[in-house]
């Protein structure tokens, strides 16, 4: 696979997590005052809000969560063709930042829709 189809299928798989685990965050029994807190935190960078929620990562520390070996597989990145894990290393890079974009941009979504 060349590095451009590679970084394009990361991101993909990686705004798929991430819009998966922002449908985990709130539930039928979330208050207005949680949605506000949340929404409040990201309009203002709060650093509480931030590290409370979990965005995807590939730390592999839930069972089934992606990993860098994960990736390596899913993409066919061996040691023949990527022997210095340059272009598994963007592959992560562009996975997890499209997690995280999309996780805050669907958490965000989601707290406005409830208090309009």
């Amino acid at each position: 696979m060349r590095t451009r189809e590679i970084l394009r299928k990361a991101r993909r798989d990686g705004r798929t997590a991430g819009h998966n685990a922002a449908s985990w965050v709130f539930d039928g029994n979330t208050t207005e005052e949680t949605y506000r807190r949340i929404l409040k935190g990201i309009e203002e960078g709060d650093p509480a809000v931030y590290t409370a929620l979990n965005v995807p990562n590939l730390s592999g520390e839930w069972a089934g969560d992606d990993t860098p070996q994960t990736l390596a597989e899913a993409y066919e990145l061996t040691e023949s063709n990527d022997p210095d894990g340059e272009r598994l290393q963007e592959a992560a890079e562009a996975w997890e930042n499209a997690a995280s974009d999309a996780f805050w941009h669907e958490v965000e979504r989601v707290a406005r829709y409830h208090l309009a």
